[in-house]
């Protein structure tokens, strides 16, 4: 079958017109970008990115949870403590019970940890009546301080709070003295 000239032209130009539709539809048109590292470059950088803030950031979060676990530790302590000094008995204690004859005569010395009160009671006689009972602290027992110091005019009792862990007390009469001297650490 002949087309005359003009509808045969026409007919050329609509087939190649729609075959270079086809063309440019299948060139142009590409199935939806997903996002994954091999098809998607972007992605890979991100993907990147958040792997390396992951990694620099591992050692700040391990430094942060070491205080929380420590704090937790040391509340549990706390407790346990206050459990100990709750439950502690009073516990007498002999510093001086004898007479002496020298002055600067040191006490045996006490380890007051978990008491919080002390009660001091002494009797002291001396010839001279001159002297001093001295109570020192310390710490560490190597490093003493003078907390309290009493003229030896006879006996006292006096309640002290517990500051320090170790106690002792200090003779410094002057001459024959008998001293008697006690103390009660309590809660």
């Amino acid at each position: 079958m002949r087309y005359p000239p003009c509808l045969h032209t026409q007919l050329t130009i609509l087939s190649v017109t729609a075959f270079t539709l086809l063309i440019f539809l299948f060139v142009a048109v590409r199935p939806p970008v997903q996002a994954a590292a091999a098809n998607n470059p972007i992605f890979a950088t991100i993907q990147y990115v958040n792997d390396a803030i992951s990694t620099a950031l591992s050692p700040i979060q391990s430094v942060i949870a070491s205080p929380q676990t420590q704090q937790t530790s040391q509340a549990s302590q706390i407790s346990s403590i206050k459990q100990t000094l709750a439950t502690s008995h009073p516990t007498d204690f002999v510093f001086f019970q004898s007479p002496r004859d020298d002055s600067n005569y040191i006490s045996p010395v006490f380890d007051a940890i978990n008491y919080t009160k002390l009660t001091i009671t002494f009797n002291c006689t001396e010839t001279s009546n001159n002297g001093l009972i001295t109570l020192q602290v310390s710490t560490d027992n190597a490093n003493w301080l003078q907390a309290q110091q009493w003229r030896d005019d006879g006996s006292d009792s006096q309640t002290l709070s517990v500051a320090a862990r170790y106690y002792r007390l200090i003779n410094n009469l002057v001459g024959q003295s008998t001293i008697s001297a006690y103390g009660r650490f309590y809660n």
